[in-house]
């Protein structure tokens, strides 16, 4: 190709579907400047003689099938600028050292690959950017050289497998933006630097604009000086970092913020008043701490907070009534607290919110909890807590509903025949309550529903033979009740049926033998019956995965 061309500079041949070999011929092009074949079916290795196209300046391979390691002669292309190779899972072994060497380079692009071994010391990257290491198998530490890349405006090692500390020498790195090492082994210091002392050498960073440490063994607690990083930040991430510790009020000063998430942790003491001056805010994740003392409502002057997340702590008292203020809100968690207080009538006005979890032990309710104005709700979640009254019929304007859990109230009445129109819904729990009458045949329009829990009311009648329409339910489950009649043998088309308990009921005659040609099943329970009828010879075979059978007090 190139003996016919030989003044080519540029080959853009991505977004194709070109398979095969990377021709070696290619090396001939000499001229060549860019070299675009991303996002195609290319097979084999990376050819050594791209290392001759010494004029190249910017190189993507990205999003193909290759495999072999990346060629050292990559690094003979002394005039390269931009080096994308990612997303390609049999690209293994080490990056070469050469790499570091290519001074012109601005932008190395490795993500997404089986890289291993440790980074190479980065000896010559004056003008280097932007790094792009995620999702590799790198391991060892960080080297201190990568201080030389004073120009780095965006490093990304997430998902690796680094270890030891956090160098300190990144605060040399002035023009950092963005900063993500989340998901590797790595920790703060040494074993007496209980301080986050590498956020001290951030300070120094004043373009930062995000921070995400999440998912290392970090431990310690946060500085008062996490208060000082850049005016610029905008995201800050460390769940699941061992933190210990309160929050610091300091934290308030960080005026750009965007997103908080300091989840699954072991913070604790109060949530910072100062957090409500974070007034850009619209991510603040506290779940899965060791947080007290009340929710305060000086939250509630972040009028753009779209996710709130406060669930699993120790938090008390009420919950404020001015979060249902708070329009740009989508998903509420304040689930597993000790909160002891009414549930908020004005929480029922967040039109636009997308799931709400308050289950909880100790909330109750003033009247009957009224959602009809949710139109958009996805989740709702209040178990766990002492709701009386009716479930009110406007639950079933819900029709975007996905998943309804009311279980473990003191809700009474009947199921409303209007649940049929939740024509999204795939998940239902509604155990453990008072409710009474009987199933409404309406659930049949419930296309999509896959777990259906009525287990521990006052319900009666029979068992719907219409439920039968239910073919992706996967768990039914409806024991402690009053139900009467047969098994309606139109069970049996529910094919994907992997849970079945009628037990502790008033069913009578034979259980229809169509229930043991339900392969998917693995647990079975109807004892507490009046239920009669034989198991097949060959039941073991007819359902495989069968792990619990309870038939016991039967005829």
């Amino acid at each position: 190709m190139c003996q016919h061309l030989p003044k080519l500079e540029g080959l853009y041949l991505s977004w194709n579907e070109l398979s095969g070999n990377i021709p070696s011929s290619m090396g001939k092009c000499s001229n060549l400047k860019n070299l675009s074949l991303s996002y195609n079916q290319f097979m084999g290795i990376i050819p050594r003689s791209i290392g001759n196209l010494t004029q190249l300046q910017e190189l993507y391979l990205g999003f193909n099938n290759l495999e072999g390691q990346i060629p050292e002669e990559i690094g003979n292309l002394l005039g390269l600028e931009l080096l994308s190779i990612k997303a390609i899972n049999g690209l293994i072994g080490q990056i070469p050292t050469s790499i570091f060497n290519i001074s012109s380079l601005k932008t190395i692009d490795l993500s997404n690959n089986s890289l291993s071994g440790n980074l190479p010391p980065i000896t010559n990257a004056p003008k280097l950017e932007i790094l792009l290491l995620w999702g590799n198998k790198l391991s060892g530490n960080i080297p201190n050289s990568i201080s030389n890349a004073s120009m780095l405006q965006i490093l990304d090692l997430a998902y690796n497998l680094f270890s030891g500390p956090i160098p300190k020498m990144l605060g040399s790195l002035r023009q950092l933006e963005w900063f993500q090492i989340y998901e590797n082994n790595l920790i703060t210091g040494s074993a007496t630097d209980h301080e986050w002392t590498f956020l001290s050498s951030l300070t120094n960073c004043r373009n930062l604009r995000r921070i995400d440490v999440s998912g290392n063994p970090l431990s310690g607690v946060l500085p008062t000086y996490i208060g000082n990083l850049s005016k610029y930040l905008q995201y800050f991430y460390a769940s699941n970092c061992e933190l210990q510790g309160i929050i610091p009020m300091e934290i308030g000063n960080l005026s750009n913020m965007l997103a908080l998430e300091l989840g699954y942790n072991k913070l604790s003491g109060f949530i910072p008043t100062s957090i409500g001056g974070l007034r850009n805010l619209q991510g603040l994740g506290l779940s899965s701490n060791k947080l007290g003392g009340p929710i305060s409502e000086s939250l509630c002057a972040l009028e753009r907070l779209y996710n709130l997340f406060l669930g699993l702590n120790k938090l008390h008292g009420s919950i404020p009534s001015c979060l249902g203020d708070i329009s740009t809100l989508r998903y509420l968690e304040l689930d597993s607290n000790k909160l002891s207080s009414t549930i908020p009538s004005n929480l029922w006005n967040l039109k636009d919110i997308l799931e709400i979890d308050l289950s909880s032990k100790h909330l109750h309710n003033s009247h009957a909890i009224d959602v009809g104005n949710l139109r958009s709700l996805l989740k709702l979640n209040l178990s766990r807590n002492l709701l009386t009254g009716d479930i009110l019929s406007t639950f079933g304007d819900l029709q975007t509903l996905v998943s309804l859990d009311l279980s473990n109230n003191i809700l009474h009445g009947h199921i409303p025949e209007l649940f049929g129109g939740l024509i999204c819904l795939e998940f239902l729990d509604l155990s453990n309550n008072n409710l009474s009458g009987v199933i409404p045949k309406s659930l049949e329009k419930l296309l999509y529903l896959k777990i259906l829990q009525l287990s521990y009311n006052r319900l009666n009648g029979g068992i719907p033979s219409l439920l039968g329409n239910l073919q992706g339910i996967r768990r039914l489950e409806v024991k402690n009740n009053y139900f009467t009649g047969t098994i309606p043998k139109t069970l049996v088309n529910m094919s994907n049926l992997e849970i079945l308990v009628l037990g502790y009921n008033q069913l009578s005659g034979q259980v229809p033998s169509s229930i043991f040609k339900l392969s998917s099943l693995k647990i079975i329970g109807l004892s507490s019956n009046s239920l009669s009828g034989s198991l097949p010879n060959n039941m073991c075979q007819l359902l495989p995965k069968l792990e619990g059978l309870y038939l016991g007090l039967n005829e």
